[in-house]
């Protein structure tokens, strides 16, 4: 079938104008009206008036130290990856196929009793190295065979844009850590101190009159910010 180039044109003004007599969808604003308490007077709770009726139907859950909208969206994401990797375990993917390798991950992830059987025999090399440490030079080497290997080796490193100069993507340092919580979430034995461990509170805020300085570049564009 032979189209003229006339008569693609007629086919695309009649488009345009069919779609330009449909009627345009109504605004709908940003705001979730749905969980604003609106029989509290907001010159008197403003608080309560925004979020009262989010609040009445989201109870904080008892694992969880604060709860919010985005606390709901993480939790559906958390509940449609673990729809999405159970199906995967118990699919019949090819051997080598991504679905296959995922579900093979998954499971062996969550296979607690191999992994309580296992002890420490998976990380006995690495157990190994570290024992073997005798030298500055030793620990240098091992530190930067850790880091290779993504372990959170005493530092960690990522690339951002600079503070000072957006414009350049910079090196940054920080603190690393063990990934664990601290002693007392696995010795106490208090009710309180059962539940999952609660984050690290953030930094205080300096003072008004206490002097803030800034983060000086050196010269190799890397800056060592410790994690608080």
């Amino acid at each position: 079938m032979n189209v003229k180039p006339s008569q693609l044109l007629l086919l695309s003004l009649a488009g345009s104008l069919l779609f330009a007599q449909q009627p345009a969808a109504p605004l709908k604003s940003g705001v979730d009206t749905d969980g604003m308490d609106k029989s509290c007077k907001p010159c008197e709770d403003f608080y309560r008036y925004s979020n009262g009726a989010f609040l009445d139907k989201n109870p904080i859950p008892a694992r969880y130290s604060n709860w919010g909208s985005f606390g709901l969206l993480a939790e559906a994401n958390r509940e449609r990856l673990r729809t999405i990797l159970d199906a995967a375990v118990l699919s019949k993917a090819p051997a080598g196929s991504s679905e296959r390798r995922i579900g093979d991950f998954y499971a062996s992830c969550m296979n607690t009793a191999a992994i309580d059987a296992a002890g420490a025999k998976p990380i006995e090399g690495e157990l190994k190295m570290v024992a073997a440490i005798s030298s500055r030079a030793q620990l240098a080497r091992v530190l930067n065979d850790l880091q290779k290997a993504q372990s959170a080796a005493i530092y960690g490193m990522r690339s951002a844009p600079d503070a000072k100069n957006t414009s350049d993507i910079v090196l940054y340092l920080y603190a690393g850590g063990l990934s664990l919580p601290d002693r007392d979430y696995y010795s106490n034995t208090d009710e309180q101190d059962q539940g999952d461990p609660q984050p690290v509170p953030p930094p205080r805020r300096p003072h008004a009159s206490t002097p803030r300085r800034r983060p000086r570049l050196r010269r190799n564009r890397c800056q060592i910010h410790p994690r608080l």
